[in-house]
């Protein structure tokens, strides 16, 4: 058996052998006696004991284009952060899934690497962070993930350090010598080393290998075996389709090894190429192979067609079939020395494979000269090549040249019929004879490589964009200087045309950058292709995305008409089928409170989020509440790099959709504002705006739900996002084991943390929690054993009489002194009131400190000036929006009903970690055991 197949079932088997399922990894891991048992030194002990306690030595980047993604591991029992979602993700997907990884750490500890002198190069000594660090059972191996093509760009550059073997294994000398002096392994992992379609159809059925999915009835498992053993072989397409079989209960019962799909050929995505058995050794019987596998070896088999004319392989040399006798068979070889062989040699050569046919592999340069003939050759040399042939068919059927009518000399038809069989002789395809050679002609330089190299180079640096100063030049200015350096160099200038000729030469992304920077380069930079992982998915609920952006419309108050101005919209869709899953709109700034709210909305609507998540890189998306909450979920967070919108393509079109077909239908929109100086004064947005937002929020819901889902998606070929979802669930499952209670635990999750300093506040004796300049207090911290120690905090940004603070296993509800002067108010109308009231101090010179009290009452006083008004009137508005998001809780008379006994006793665990900046932290306590304890 196929030894990724066994470890497959081995992992699978593993998994429901446990009560726990992926929980393998405990924190009594002893590390001495594992380093005891793998006879390490006292260097590599302290190394490895540093990599399995301490966090990730660095925070992963996006830089060059590449996806920062942090997952979070069942087996490790945090996020694993990895900067590529195309080599690194994928890998860790392994680490995950492989039982011989004992555990795996990602961003381990540096390691000191030196490079040691070579000819002109002095030593060189840096410290070298390697992507991952794997345990194993009896060795420890250090892993660093690339690119082949940026291996070889390295490895152009270094090639005494970094090399490919005769095996195309990948090397790095001077990391291998420091680690191996430690005692360990190292492994460079590129791109072409992973079973891609493997771990895509492993995270397919990911969902089935979860705890908590539940058994298939015996009576259907006995049906649905039935039918494969009667059909055996048969397609995953016929089971769900034909006889109606659940998806859920198929992958339910291939995660369980009760029936069996080649994981490693098929994509389960593709059912109608998916073939499946009862068991493994019932398609090894059957010997069926997937369509993907290259059935080239087996359509030229060591069987020969004896035809004249056939060419065959003897020896290594082509050779051709000149007559075939009743008991022998003349050969020709390169020299046209005919050879005779009899029927039953020749068959006892071909048997031995020492005669073959000229397709095997050993001819590849032939066929490759034939087909980049072929790709060269233009229309019209095909034309004339299709003209030539025509001409003398008739003489290649036999007939003579006096018997046929001919447009051309019978000397040039006889010269073109040698072309054709020469060439039939030498690719075994005539036609490539008869395809016009290019026009000869000299295609040197005239000034000479070197001085093309000397433009070239001109080009490529900033000389031929930039002065002395760094202030752009144009292109007459650019070849005047390039002159003159030429002049320098004792060579004769070169011409404008010239000059040009070498630009068109010259990638015009380059050029661009150089000029115009990387910004403008991106916009005609060529598309990013990556096959080993679907871009957008393959399964509704897989990738989602999350932007936000300012609604172009000026609204009013609900009740009094008075101007409000702009909001901002989040919006959440799903990348495979297009559907738009969540919307949020609130006249606050877009933050981590917008997140939590679509995330919220999300799960209220579906009972479920995307499995992934990609944002941008803004400040709200690396908050703590938000990287919290995906971490408590399971759920990926994949970060686009900065200035590289390609990446959420779909999002940004979204918006984009959105502004076109609901805002900017909307009377009274700011289209016209962004140019003024056209703009009719009947026509200004401030005078002629209708909407309020209550009303504008339940239009984008119907046209988002109602309209938008319902209409054909031109990149769904001919199905509605609604349709695409629908059909969606019969080949892919509908996972109802994966649905997220919407209960009051999960609606406290979505709370966010206080701002600043990770979340806590210090407890103070006789005061209690202070945020914001306000204190917070409940009875049940009166005997407290956490004064003045950091507690974490949350708080409902709607409400500012109360917050939520950890004390001693669950979250407390503290309310303010002032609790029936803030009660109702939201945290930004009140920091607005703040701030004014600061601002008189420091006018009046009078330095007082503000406490509780004098803020209430400075609130009370000032709520009748334009700037708190405007803020309250926003926030009467949003809470509509907010009621209809919450409208399924049932919450008490303070709002909500959160303390020990109202949140199970998971959740507060859950809840209960310290939230600092360490990915490792973000997920709950290291699960059940899985290393051995030596």
């Amino acid at each position: 058996m196929n030894l990724v197949l066994q470890m497959t079932r081995f992992f699978v088997f593993q998994i429901f052998k446990s009560e726990k399922g992926f929980n393998m990894f405990n924190d009594t891991f002893n590390v001495d006696a594992y380093s005891e048992k793998l006879h390490l030194s006292e260097e590599a002990r302290t190394l490895l004991r540093r990599i399995v306690t301490l966090p990730p030595s660095r925070r992963v980047q996006s830089k060059w284009g590449n996806l920062c993604c942090r997952f979070p591991s069942r087996k490790m029992g945090w996020t694993v952060s990895v900067e590529s979602r195309s080599e690194e993700l994928i890998f860790a997907w392994k680490c995950e899934y492989d039982p011989l990884v004992l555990a795996y750490y990602d961003q381990p500890v540096p390691l000191k690497i030196t490079i040691p002198p070579s000819g002109k190069t002095r030593k060189i000594t840096y410290l070298s962070t390697l992507d991952f660090c794997l345990l194993y059972d009896d060795h420890v191996v250090f892993i660093e993930c690339k690119p082949v093509k940026e291996l070889d760009r390295l490895s152009t550059k270094n090639k005494d350090n970094i090399f490919k073997d005769d095996f195309g294994k990948w090397h790095n000398k001077a990391v291998e010598v420091e680690v191996s002096r430690l005692g360990f392994e190292f492994q460079i992992i590129s791109d072409v080393d992973l079973d891609n379609n493997l771990l895509n159809n492993l995270r397919f059925i990911d969902d089935y290998f979860k705890p908590s999915c539940p058994e298939v009835p015996v009576e259907r498992k006995e049906l649905i075996l039935t039918v494969i053993n009667e059909h055996k072989g048969i397609s995953l397409f016929e089971l769900l389709t034909e006889y109606s079989f659940c998806a859920n209960e198929i992958y339910t019962l291939l995660a369980r090894c009760e029936l069996f799909i080649d994981l490693s050929r098929c994509e389960i995505s593709r059912p109608d190429l998916v073939k499946v058995f009862a068991d493994y050794e019932t398609s090894f019987a059957m010997g069926w192979v997937s369509t993907t596998f290259d059935p080239i070896e087996n359509v030229f088999p060591n069987t020969i067609s004896i035809q004249p004319n056939e060419q065959i392989l003897w020896d290594g040399k082509v050779c051709r079939i000149l007559n075939v006798g009743c008991s022998n068979v003349t050969i020709v070889n390169e020299d046209n020395s005919p050879v005779d062989l009899s029927l039953g040699v020749f068959d006892e050569l071909v048997k031995a494979a020492k005669i073959s046919f000229f397709h095997n592999q050993g001819n590849k340069s032939i066929e490759d000269k034939k087909n980049e003939i072929l790709m060269a050759a233009n229309p019209a040399q095909l034309q004339i090549a299709t003209y030539r042939y025509r001409q003398i068919e008739p003489l290649l059927k036999g007939k003579s040249i006096t018997e046929i009518y001919l447009t051309v000399a019978p000397r040039t038809a006889r010269a073109w019929v040698s072309k054709y069989r020469k060439a039939q002789l030498t690719y075994n395809y005539g036609f490539i004879g008869l395809i016009p050679k290019p026009k000869s002609g000299n295609h040197t330089s005239r000034y000479g490589e070197i001085v093309d190299r000397f433009i070239f180079d001109f080009i490529k640096s900033n000389q031929g964009y930039l002065d002395g100063n760094g202030r752009q030049i144009n292109k007459t200015q650019s070849l005047i200087r390039l002159n003159d350096l030429l002049e320098k160099e004792g060579y004769s200038p070169v011409s404008l045309k010239k000059y040009n000729f070498e630009l068109q030469k010259y990638d015009i992304e380059e050029r661009t950058k150089l000029r115009f920077g990387s910004k403008a380069a991106y916009a005609i930079s060529p598309p990013y292709l990556n096959s080993k992982i679907p871009p957008h998915g393959v399964r509704s609920f897989e990738i989602g995305h999350i932007d936000h952006t300012t609604i172009d419309y000026q609204f009013r108050y609900s009740k009094t008409g008075k101007l409000l101005g702009k909001a901002y919209l989040t919006i959440m869709i799903d990348d495979h089928d297009r559907r738009i899953l969540a919307v949020y709109i609130s006249f606050n700034p877009a933050s981590s409170v917008s997140d939590l709210m679509v995330i919220r909305d999300c799960v209220r609507r579906h009972k479920r989020i995307p499995s992934s998540i990609i944002t941008d890189k803004g400040a709200d998306f690396e908050s703590i509440s938000y990287e919290t909450l995906l971490a408590y979920l399971e759920i990926t967070k994949i970060s686009r790099p900065p200035n590289k919108p390609r990446s959420g393509s779909n999002i940004e079109r979204m918006i984009e959709t959105t502004n076109e077909e609901l805002i900017y239908t909307l009377l009274g929109n700011t289209q016209a504002s962004k140019s003024p100086r056209n703009m009719d004064p009947k026509m200004d947005p401030k005078k002629v705006a209708l909407w309020d937002l209550p009303s504008f929020f339940r239009r984008l819901c119907e046209w988002s739900f109602d309209e938008y889902n319902n209409c054909i998606h031109p990149a769904l070929y001919g199905l509605t996002p609604n349709q695409a979802y629908e059909q969606d669930l019969v080949f892919a499952g509908s996972r109802d084991h994966t649905y997220i209670p919407y209960d009051e635990s999960f609606f406290f999750l979505t709370l966010p943390d206080a701002k600043d300093r990770g979340g806590k506040r210090k407890l103070q004796p006789g005061k209690g929690i202070k945020m914001n300049g306000i204190y917070f207090y409940s009875s049940e911290l009166d005997r407290s054993t956490e004064f003045n120690k950091l507690l974490h905090v949350k708080y409902n940004p709607g409400d500012a009489g109360s917050i939520f603070v950890f004390h001693q296993g669950h979250y407390v509800q503290c309310f303010s002194r002032e609790y029936e002067s803030l009660k109702g108010r939201s945290w930004r109308e009140v920091e607005l009131s703040s701030e004014e009231i600061i601002q008189c101090n420091l006018q009046n010179q009078n330095n007082w400190k503000l406490n509780s009290k004098i803020r209430a009452e400075g609130l009370r006083k000032t709520s009748e000036q334009e700037n708190i008004l405007l803020q309250r009137y926003k926030d009467i508005d949003s809470e509509c929006i907010e009621a209809e998001i919450n409208k399924d809780f049932h919450l008490s008379q303070h709002g909500y009903i959160l303390n020990q006994s109202s949140i199970s006793e998971e959740s507060q665990q859950k809840n209960d970690t310290e939230i600092v900046d360490n990915p490792k932290k973000l997920l709950p306590p290291k699960p059940t055991t899985y290393l051995p304890d030596y």
